[in-house]
C-alpha cells in the first residue's frame, strides 16, 4: 500500500502492537483443502481412477441462475433472466 505525497507514492505505515495481530484464516481453509486432495489423489491412485481436485462453483440458487435479475413490483414480483 501506498500514498502519494507530494508527488511521489510512499509506503504506508502503521503501529501496532504484537498482542493485537491475528493470522488471517483464508489459509487455514487453503491449508484443508490441500490435504483433502492428497488424501483423494491417493486413494484414486490405489484404485486406479482420476479424481478432480479443482474447486467446482456453487450450484443455482432457489430464486434464478447467477446474473438473473428478480423485478419486484407492486402486483408481486417477476422472474427476468439475462437472455
Amino acid at each position: 500500500m501506498g500514498s502519494l505525497t507530494r508527488g511521489k507514492i510512499l509506503a504506508k505505515r502503521i503501529n501496532v502492537r504484537i498482542e493485537h495481530i491475528k493470522h488471517s484464516k483464508s489459509r487455514d481453509s487453503f491449508l484443508q483443502r490441500v490435504k483433502e486432495n492428497e488424501k483423494k489423489k491417493i486413494e484414486a491412485k490405489q484404485a486406479g481412477a482420476w479424481v478432480e481436485l479443482k474447486r467446482q462453483p456453487l450450484p443455482n440458487r432457489k430464486w434464478g441462475a447467477p446474473g438473473s435479475i428478480s423485478a419486484v413490483g407492486r402486483s408481486g414480483s417477476d422472474h427476468l433472466s439475462p437472455c
